[in-house]
């Protein structure tokens, strides 16, 4: 939300755009047996 709302702020976008690399990559692994839901779901909650 906040990175739609400064859309102007290079920084915020690249954060944002950093986490949601990080995300989908912690997601994959679960997905992959590497990671449970659980460990997924504290790392959320750790970088939000």
């Amino acid at each position: 939300m906040i990175a739609q709302r400064n859309k102007d702020s290079k920084n915020i976008q690249r954060d944002f755009d950093k986490w949601k690399k990080e995300a989908k990559e912690k997601i994959n692994q679960m997905k992959k047996g590497k990671l449970t839901e659980d460990e997924v779901y504290e790392w959320i909650l750790k970088n939000k």
